[in-house]
């Protein structure tokens, strides 16, 4: 076949009963290539685009990846005018290589051949290709020259490299310099600063500052940077008005010559901050802002300039102090002049003008929740207004003269906003008899909750079926009440829906009247006197009712509204048919001890058109509140204690060798609440600590002359005050028993010993004190790796683990004891400080780095170990000259491989063997293949640990019957190669491989009946399996070598 170049074979025999399997028949594919298009750029944008780059013709290698494809070498005259690439390339999968670059050479790129992110597979096949392949580089340029100090002198700076700061300040390199003072590397396109710190040179302090800029045409190659004698600066910070010396602020000195920012030490406590600065023209800057307050300074208008060596003082620098000042703007709905969550006016525009008119004009606007916040210059007063479209203009008066007047510290005042009247109006119809509207009664209610007057509609309108009225209103929540003027003795028409009045807007209610019915609400409440009053200002208990309460009326639809009860405490009301509820609350002073005693109560019922008689009963709010404090602390049973405002804090106090003293102190209690008597239960414990079930504590009971792990208490306020069978007060004796010091934790923030008192519903009450165990100290340190093999220049782990044996957390210092030739030898971390908890255990490793000239022999190494405050302990770790010795044992191969012919799956073994002392991580790669089978080799990475033998599996198919050979070889890589040697009868590679026979043998019987046919069905067989062997061989292989 032409297009596929395929080959043919004409001396194909065919047996049909042949006396031996033949070998398979082979036929070959060979399609040629395409020609692929590359577009190579510098990818300017950092966006991978190439419209956005710059086209480059850099030489770079295509190679396959596979054993099917070409290696093809580009070079820049293959490239088109316009930077294009056409390459004719052979089917099969490639990457693309570029040369690795050092910048210090006098061949090397003048950009970087660097592609500026991971590169995907190119794969070529039969298809027609599509588009043309981006390839895009980083946009760097290769940048060189040398340093010289003032004298002229080749200068290494500190730190061996000079940096380089972006013109923003946001980027930074570093450049390494080398002992003759030179510097080479790539660097992305831009604007840079070149710095070099100050430093104590021959001629005094010098340092460098120095533009650089990097593109295609600028000079950037040879460049000559040399520092110069600095300037001495002084600044003296002071705040403007008050004069005061700024401490502990940090100043930005702004470059006028493009040499960038220089960020200043804060400043000492007389104001005043000193820098060795790049000769040059210079603005002062400062921004700081604290919680409320911010000191600004720029003195780009002013800049000052210094010279080389110049000392220069600037001491005129006041920084404009500014403050926050706001308030919250509110709509008081309620009427208690205090702004509430859901009073705050949004949106309002606040305008803020100097008094002068022309110093000072801002304007914010207020948030969500009213408030507005604004930074103006202190100690001086302004003219704070603000407007809102339907409410009323507002402005501040702080001093009786119309101004908002600021001193050095910030402000907030709150400022109530009103709001004029709005327009609304209604429509109501009835659809069961229009007459009742006649004559009908509107009233609006103001929603629950807002302290207005209801309105009286008097302008209405009947045109014989609808009733339409109209009112002026302040902007909320209204309910609308309409009745008819004739109503029956037990029901009557009415309409009672929400209206919204919005500001500015107003609003308008369709409403429908109908059928309800009458609820003769009567009031009820009981005293702790136990006599029963009502709610109206006749009955005997309104003296004791703090203030007039309030009925709500709640009907479905958020349609709620307060009503007022007659001395009765009665009231009679006409609500449309439904559901309607009724709720009250109020506070009483009752009891001789003049006690506040809260009520509250609901009742829900449902209306039809009739009249009903429901009561609404308060009951008493239960109200057991305790004060509870620690009293006295038995100053015998504890080493020490504190008690003051944070608390009370205790030290336990030991007992002999191996317990603690109980610790005793009294709490006292007092009864708050409102009950004739309650009874409490106390009780106690430590808390959440992970040994809190082994603390207890006890209570002293004194008529049984014992403790007790919890005791009742009566308190009350009694029937009067002359009653004293129920006391107010009580003082408990509380012991506190801790763990023994072998089984007890001393916590850094101490054990948080509690007591309650709980009542018999579940309420509790609890008061908290901190016992702190003393500390017990102590620890285990031991060698989790004591010996461990080292190779000349390797770098091996030696590791520790500690266990902290004491009772609390502990600070564990390690150190390395230097008895070792610090030429040959480097250990790290030489000290490291590490804190373990309690019973919790804790490695600590240490690296070890040899000498190349380390060939032989061992290292002890001493590591102490001392507890902050505590005893102190040592161990020894070894490392010794090891390497990893590889061998491959083939008769253990044979022995360890499947030997079964004709199965499906056969695996074969590489046994290899690690007879050094050094143990290969990850580092072992093992290669194996049938001999003369044509097919890659297959790999296997394993880890073969210090004298251990590791397996190395393969997959090599179903196997005739007969003799066999494979043939493998072994390397190893990464760090471990410069350490591992292979055994002479094992050491080989994928060209001279070592190789080893297996025999198979067929394990089963079958019938000779249909021999030939099934010699034929194995030909067929295994000339398909091969066929797709190979495909799959080849499609493997490609995919793990990319």
């Amino acid at each position: 076949d032409e297009t596929y170049n395929a080959t043919s074979d004409d001396d194909v025999i065919v047996a049909r009963n042949p006396e031996q399997v033949r070998e398979p028949a082979s036929l070959y594919l060979n399609p040629g290539g395409h020609t692929l298009m590359f577009n190579v750029f510098q990818d300017v944008a950092g966006d991978g685009n190439v419209s956005n780059g710059s086209m480059v013709m850099p030489a770079f290698a295509i190679v396959p990846s596979t054993e099917h494809g070409e290696r093809i070498n580009v070079t820049a005259d293959m490239y088109a005018a316009n930077g294009t690439l056409s390459v004719d390339i052979p089917i099969g999968t490639y990457v693309l290589e570029f040369e690795a670059q050092d910048a210090d050479s006098a061949n090397a790129s003048d950009y970087a051949l660097v592609p500026s992110s991971v590169l995907s597979a190119i794969v070529v096949g039969i298809p027609e290709p599509g588009d043309a392949i981006d390839v895009a580089l980083v946009d760097e340029w290769r940048v060189n020259g040398s340093i010289t100090d003032a004298n002229g002198s080749v200068l290494r700076p500190q730190g061996d490299s000079v940096l380089l700061v972006s013109s923003d300040g946001e980027d930074y390199r570093s450049l390494d310099v080398d002992e003759n003072g030179t510097f080479a590397d790539y660097v992305p396109s831009g604007d840079w600063i070149a710095v070099i710190g100050a430093y104590e040179g021959d001629l005094g302090t010098e340092l460098l500052r120095q533009t650089v800029q990097v593109n295609e045409n600028s000079a950037r190659l040879n460049l000559a940077l040399a520092t110069v004698v600095a300037a001495d600066v002084q600044l003296h910070l002071r705040e403007a008005l008050s004069e005061r010396n700024l401490s502990g602020f940090r100043m930005t000195l702004v470059s006028a010559d493009g040499l960038g920012n220089v960020s200043l030490d804060l400043t000492d406590d007389d104001g005043l901050v000193t820098e060795p600065m790049m000769p040059g023209t210079w603005s002062v800057h400062l921004e700081r802002q604290g919680v409320q307050d911010r000191w600004t300074i720029d003195t780009s208008a002013t800049p000052f300039t210094i010279s080389t060596g110049e000392s220069l003082n600037v001491t005129d620098l006041m920084a404009a102090h500014e403050v926050e000042i706001g308030g919250r703007l509110y709509w008081d709905l309620d009427d208690d002049n205090t702004p509430d969550a859901d009073e705050g006016v949004s949106g309002v525009l606040m305008n803020i003008t100097s008094l002068d008119g022309t110093t000072f004009v801002s304007n914010v606007t207020s948030d969500d929740n009213g408030v507005w916040q604004l930074y103006v210059p202190v100690r001086t007063s302004y003219v704070v207004e603000g407007s809102k479209e339907g409410f009323a203009d507002i402005a501040y008066d702080l001093d009786g003269n119309g101004s908002y007047v600021v001193n050095d510290s910030a402000m907030s005042e709150d400022l109530q906003v009103s709001v004029g009247l709005v327009d609304v109006s209604g429509a109501v119809t009835d659809d069961v008899d229009a007459t009742r509207l006649d004559g009908a009664t509107v009233v609006l209610q103001p929603s629950s909750g807002l302290a207005r007057n209801a309105v009286t509609v008097t302008n209405t309108a009947f045109d014989g079926t609808t009733l339409t009225w109209s009112a002026e209103v302040e902007p909320g929540a209204w309910i609308v009440v309409v009745q008819q003027a004739n109503l029956g003795e037990n029901d009557g028409a009415v309409a009672i829906d929400l209206l919204d009045a919005s500001v500015g807007s107003g609003g308008h209610l369709n409403q429908s009247m109908s059928i309800g019915g009458f609820i003769d609400l009567q009031t009820s409440w009981t005293g702790i006197d136990l006599l029963e009053y009502h709610l109206g200002s006749a009955s005997d208990g309104a003296s004791m009712i703090s203030e007039t309460p309030t009925v709500t009326v709640d009907l479905d639809g958020d349609v709620s509204w307060d009503v007022s009860l007659d001395a009765n405490g009665a009231i009679s009301l006409l609500v449309p048919s439904g559901r309607v509820s009724f709720g009250a609350d109020m506070v009483t002073v009752q009891h001789a001890l003049a006690l506040n005693m809260s009520y509250e109560g609901s009742t829900v019922t449902n209306v039809a058109a009739d009249r009903q008689e429901l009561t609404l009963t308060l009951d008493r709010r239960a109200d057991r509140d305790l004060v509870v404090e620690v009293g006295t602390v038995d100053a015998d049973t504890v080493e020490s204690f504190t008690n003051d405002e944070s608390g009370v804090d205790i030290q336990a106090m030991q007992d002999g060798a191996y317990e603690h003293t109980a610790v005793e102190f009294t709490v006292d209690v007092t009864y708050d609440g409102t009950e004739f008597e309650d009874v409490y239960t106390a009780t106690g414990n430590a808390g959440n600590a992970p040994d809190a079930a082994d603390w207890s504590v006890e209570f002293w009971n004194e008529s049984g002359d014992i403790w007790q792990s919890s005791i009742e208490v009566r308190l009350g306020i009694g029937e009067d005050a002359s009653t004293d069978d129920v006391p107010m007060e009580a003082t408990l004796k509380v012991r506190v028993n801790l763990p023994d010091q072998n089984t007890s934790l001393s916590l850094q923030n101490g054990h948080s010993v509690n007591v309650l008192l709980t009542t018999e519903t579940g309420e509790f009450t609890e008061r908290s004190v901190t016992v702190r165990v003393p500390i017990v100290r102590g620890f285990d340190v031991e060698a989790v790796d004591d010996r461990v093999g080292i190779g000349s220049g390797d770098v091996q782990t030696l590791t520790t683990m500690l266990t902290n044996t004491g009772n609390g957390d502990a600070t564990y210092t390690f150190e390395v004891v230097q008895n070792y030739d610090a030429t040959m030898w480097e250990v790290t971390p030489a000290t490291s400080t590490i804190t373990v908890a309690a019973g919790d255990s804790r490695s600590q490793a240490f690296n070890v780095r040899s000498d190349e000239s380390f060939e032989t022999g061992e290292l002890e190494i001493t590591v102490g170990v001392s507890e902050v405050g505590g005893s102190s302990d040592s161990l020894t770790l070894t490392v010794e000259y090891a390497q990893i010795s590889l061998r491959v044992n083939q008769s253990l191969a044979v022995q360890r491989s499947d030997n079964t012919a004709e199965q499906e799956s056969t695996t074969i073994v590489i046994p290899v063997t690690n007879s050094g002392e050094r143990d290969a991580i990850d580092s072992v790669i093992v290669y194996a293949r049938q001999q003369d089978a044509d097919q890659e080799y297959q790999q296997v990475t394993i880890s073969v640990p210090a004298g251990e033998t590791v397996d190395a599996e393969f997959e090599v198919g179903k196997m005739t019957n007969g003799n066999k050979r494979f043939e493998f070889y072994i390397e190893v890589t990464g760090d471990d190669e410069d350490y591992a040697t292979i055994a002479s009868d094992t050491e080989g590679t994928g060209d001279k491989p070592v190789d080893f026979q297996i025999r198979f043998n067929i394990e089963t019987t079958t019938s000779n009946s249909g021999m030939g046919q099934t010699i034929l069905a194995v030909i067929v067989v295994a000339i398909v399996g091969l066929v797709v062997w190979g495909g799959l061989s080849m499609s493997r292989s490609g995919s793990r070598r990319f």
